[in-house]
C-alpha cells in the first residue's frame, strides 16, 4: 500500500471534513448531535440533525425546530405559535405536556432539514478531547507511515547506499 498517498488523502479528507464544518453555520447550515430522547421515535438521542436557518414568517405548526433555552440548544417540535405576540409553543414528540415556557422568534437558530441515525455519537466523540486525540494520532500515523515507505522506496533505489 502506497502510504504516502493514503496518509495525504487521509488528511486531506479530515482538513475538508473541518473545514466544512466550520464554513456550514456562515452559509446557514449547522450539524448538531441530539443528546436526549425528547423527540423519539423520529429523533433518537445519538442521532445528528442537519438543519438549516429559517425565516420567522416561514415556521409552521408541525416543523421541527432548534432553538435556544436558557444557554441550551434544543430540538422540539412547535405545536402552536403566535407571530403578532411572538411566541411559539414546543413539545417533544415523547413528552406528554407542552414545554413550560414560550420560545421567542429570537431564539429560533434553525429548522431540521435531515437526520441522520446514529451519526451524533460519532459527532460528540469526536468533539471530545479522545477524539481529537484519535484524529491527530491518526493523521500523524499515516504520515510518519507515508514518510516510512518513501525512505524504504529511496533506499531500494539506491541499492541501499548512503
Amino acid at each position: 500500500m502506497n502510504w504516502s498517498r493514503a496518509g495525504t488523502a487521509i488528511s486531506l479528507a479530515v482538513l475538508a471534513l473541518v473545514l466544512f464544518m466550520a464554513v456550514s453555520p456562515v452559509i446557514g447550515f449547522r450539524f448538531d448531535p441530539v443528546r436526549s430522547g425528547s423527540m423519539s421515535p423520529d429523533i433518537d438521542s445519538g442521532d445528528l440533525v442537519i438543519s438549516n436557518a429559517v425565516d420567522d414568517e416561514d415556521i409552521r405548526v408541525g416543523d421541527v425546530i432548534i432553538y435556544r433555552h436558557a444557554g441550551v440548544l434544543i430540538c422540539h417540535r412547535v405545536i402552536a405559535l403566535d407571530a403578532e405576540s411572538n411566541w411559539i409553543q414546543t413539545q417533544g414528540d415523547a413528552n406528554e405536556d407542552p414545554d413550560p415556557y414560550t420560545v421567542s422568534y429570537d431564539d429560533v437558530v434553525s429548522e431540521i432539514g435531515l437526520v441522520v441515525p446514529y451519526l451524533g455519537h460519532a459527532v460528540l466523540f469526536l468533539k471530545s478531547v479522545y477524539g481529537w486525540i484519535l484524529i491527530i494520532t491518526i493523521v500523524a500515523v499515516m504520515l510518519l507511515l507515508g514518510w516510512y515507505d518513501d525512505k524504504h522506496k529511496n533506499d531500494a533505489r539506491s541499492g541501499g547506499e548512503q
